[in-house]
């Protein structure tokens, strides 16, 4: 390989994890939340050498460990070790926006919230 796979843009369920060959090849990711049992894998078809796959539903704040996997058309197969865990995001349980409506039923524009 390349580069050293890593984990980018990620999210509360998803992540992206990127690497490079030297020469077109295939994809495949093993990822799971026991370093010692990747239990999970997503596999791209085709041959790159810019490689991009994105694990989703994953559970939010929780780490992940991952290894990517090569094989060129040589058959000349590539292993790298994790380049290290990520953690997923937390939910974002940030309230949407709020819409104050008065006793016949009208939205207002303006809401004046006063404390005791």
């Amino acid at each position: 390989m390349r580069t050293q796979p890593y984990a980018s843009d990620i999210t509360n369920t998803q992540a992206v994890i990127r690497w490079q060959t030297d020469e077109p090849a295939t994809s495949t990711v093993r990822y799971g939340t026991n370093p010692a049992n990747l239990d999970s894998q997503a596999v791209i078809s085709g041959l790159t050498t810019n490689h991009a796959i994105t694990l989703v539903n994953l559970v939010p704040q929780t780490t992940y460990y991952f290894i990517a996997i090569s094989l060129d058309i040589s058959i000349n197969g590539s292993e790298c070790s994790p380049a290290g865990p990520f953690t997923t995001q937390a939910t974002d349980n940030t309230p949407g926006p709020f819409t104050f409506i008065d006793q016949t039923g009208v939205a207002l524009n303006t809401v004046i919230i006063q404390t005791a």
